[in-house]
């Protein structure tokens, strides 16, 4: 099993391609413009979307195009 910390993804890995590589050991960090701003301290999925939604909320970002319909139903319907 491969780790990797927030500085290994910020310096060696392409952030943008998620789920792949040494990041991929069931843990979730949140990145922001090529920076890891949140990593997991539990491994569970709610956490992690619970601090997804957080960080749209706190930094005012908008949904990407393609995800908006499908996270703005999460948001309403669970969140």
């Amino acid at each position: 099993m491969m780790c990797a910390t927030a500085a290994d993804v910020e310096t060696t890995l392409d952030v943008a391609a998620s789920g792949t590589g040494p990041a991929s050991t069931g843990r979730w960090m949140i990145t922001l413009e090529g920076h890891v701003i949140s990593e997991s301290s539990t491994q569970t999925f709610l956490t992690g979307l619970a601090a997804l939604f957080a960080v749209y909320y706190v930094f005012n970002l908008q949904y990407q195009d393609e995800a908006a319909c499908t996270l703005e139903f999460i948001q309403r319907r669970f969140i």
